[in-house]
């Protein structure tokens, strides 16, 4: 069908033309791109398999998180000690029958002075355990990092070990990765994701906290959220409120069994020892602030001053309290301890203000 222009009216006008029909539908060209699709019906049905049953499943990245000193590196070498011997001491459910490989990649601790000094103390089968020093392109030899997996799957293949442990994170992703940008960690993790399924191997990536406080536990882990979203369970590790000396191990996320009890644990003489189970919140067990002796004393002091002329918004309150460089655990805590009311003036639309008072 063509147009042409009419000349007596100059606008256009159809013109059907003859032409031999053609098909509506094009061959497949056998080099085309094409979406890959699988029935469900094929899909075969597979049960999990565990290393520490509810905490830690193979196959899959685990992240163990807390701040520096709280014991994350004692927990991940205590656990590999257990499987480098193959006795299960007091975890409960560790799924061990037999020793198994374990390799390590570590960038904070000295292997001499404080890794193979710790491993002895965990009375660790040091035979089966396997650090990464560095790697070797070439005659030259550099830091490992992420951006070589291709070289960890060598030895993944090599040693088949039942636990890998990485720490910290954020050592190995290799320079110019920013572990803010979803965009750049997400074909990291999906790499590493793909080698843990592969040699059904535990990744146990250990990660620092970010300084801010104040949020919810399971945000409290640095760089992208991408991290907590690529694991298949999230563990964080954090002191119990004094005067206790224990840490606990808080179960944070599990996409794969309902999530566990918080395991509480000291550093011993003889390492590290399970002292059982403890049922504690998880956002203030992860936002404590150690405090200087006082520091409560001068919160209490602001928030009676505050108050001590009637209720007053909520808002205003905390705005003041942060001001005064007071954080949101320790304000919370004196209002426990003073009993403050917390409401919002009855009649009052549902968007009032909340307000604070003395009881």
């Amino acid at each position: 069908m063509l147009f042409q222009k009419n000349n007596a009216t100059n606008h256009p006008v159809r013109q059907e033309v003859l032409s031999e029909p053609t098909s509506s539908v094009k061959p497949l060209s056998l080099s085309r791109n094409e979406l890959m699709v699988l029935s469900m019906a094929e899909v075969a049905i597979e049960e999990v398999q565990w290393l520490w049953k509810p905490y830690i499943p193979l196959g899959k990245i685990t992240i163990l998180e807390g701040d520096p000193s709280e014991g994350k590196t004692w927990l991940a070498l205590d656990l590999a000690a257990r499987v480098s011997n193959g006795q299960q001491h007091t975890y409960p459910q560790l799924q061990l029958t037999e020793p198994a490989n374990v390799l390590l990649a570590t960038a904070e601790d000295g292997l001499g002075d404080t890794i193979r000094p710790r491993l002895e103390r965990l009375q660790a089968d040091c035979h089966n355990i396997h650090s990464v020093v560095g790697m070797k392109i070439g005659s030259i030899k550099k830091a490992f990092s992420f951006q070589n997996l291709n070289l960890l799957e060598e030895k993944l293949d090599f040693y088949r070990p039942k636990l890998v442990i990485i720490d910290p994170l954020q050592a190995f992703l290799g320079p110019g990765i920013d572990m803010h940008r979803a965009n750049e960690t997400r074909p990291i993790l999906s790499n590493l994701s793909t080698m843990a399924e592969t040699y059904q191997t535990a990744v146990l990536v250990i990660r620092h906290l970010a300084k801010a406080t104040g949020n919810k536990a399971i945000y409290r882990g640095m760089g992208s959220i991408d991290f907590t979203g690529a694991a298949r369970s999230v563990l964080a590790v954090g002191k119990l409120p004094e005067p206790s000396e224990e840490r606990v191990m808080l179960h944070l996320k599990s996409n794969l069994a309902e999530k566990g009890k918080g395991q509480a644990f000291m550093i011993a003489e003889e390492g590290l020892v399970w002292t059982g189970e403890r049922d504690v919140d998880a956002d203030e067990i992860m936002n404590q602030i150690p405090q200087k002796d006082g520091a409560l004393k001068d919160v209490e002091a602001f928030l009676r001053t505050e108050l001590s002329e009637g209720p007053k918004e909520a808002k205003e309150v905390q705005e003041k309290a942060q001001a005064h460089g007071f954080t949101t655990y320790q304000l919370r805590k004196v209002r426990e301890k003073l009993k403050v009311k917390s409401y919002k003036p009855s009649g009052e639309e549902k968007n009032a203000c909340w307000y604070w008072a003395l009881p």
